[in-house]
């Protein structure tokens, strides 16, 4: 059996970030091989994936997933970048 969960739901800042668990069929109960970050987008109403596919080996902290949510969401974030 194979399959993911949604494990706890974080509100960042009014965002609701669901951390999902992904488990295969060598999993115990409540055991996961790996972790995604989810949102659900206001267009869609779909959950989705914004750690880019980066999954998490071990449970990620309400602060590694608000500082992903932050990186991605913060209207006054500026990306500054340097001329090569």
């Amino acid at each position: 059996m194979f399959g993911l969960e949604t494990i706890a739901v974080i509100d960042i800042d009014g965002i609701e970030a669901h951390v999902v668990g992904h488990y295969d069929h060598e999993c115990l109960e409540g055991e996961y091989i790996s972790y995604d970050i989810y949102v659900k987008s206001d267009l869609s109403n779909v959950l989705e994936l914004i750690d880019l596919g980066q999954a998490f080996i071990q449970y990620p902290s309400d602060e590694e997933v608000g500082t992903i949510v932050h990186e991605l969401f913060n209207p006054s974030a500026v990306r500054v970048m340097a001329n090569a």
